[in-house]
């Protein structure tokens, strides 16, 4: 990926997330056949990863419970869904090439991220 289009990518991404990283899909050599991004993109040369916080305060809350848990996650989830929608449309519109990009955030997530950098 060119390092100016991974510029834009961290300025564009810098105030909607705490962490940005970019992989080369050789990376993920290793990784279990499914969890391999050309399972999804068969032409993918690069991953990119983002990620926000999630309140740890909550897990050790006295009346901690699997609920509370889902909730959290169910709100990152919505939130790195939306920064991913907003990041496919910006580096399409950016590199005037479409790109192979998808949230990768779901809970039936199904590529590694012990692969990502």
């Amino acid at each position: 990926m060119a390092t100016t289009l991974k510029q834009a990518i961290k300025k564009f991404l810098r105030p909607q997330v705490e962490a940005v990283g970019f992989a080369p899909v050789s990376r993920f050599d290793d990784a279990p056949e499914k969890h391999h991004p050309a399972r999804v993109c068969k032409d993918a040369k690069a991953v990119i990863v983002i990620g926000i916080p999630v309140p740890q305060g909550m897990l050790h809350s006295p009346d901690y419970n699997l609920y509370g848990v889902h909730r959290t996650y169910h709100s990152a989830y919505t939130k790195l869904d939306h920064v991913a929608l907003a990041l496919s449309n910006f580096i399409e519109a950016k590199a005037s090439i479409w790109r192979c990009l998808f949230p990768a955030t779901r809970r039936w997530f199904f590529m590694s991220l012990n692969h990502g950098e």
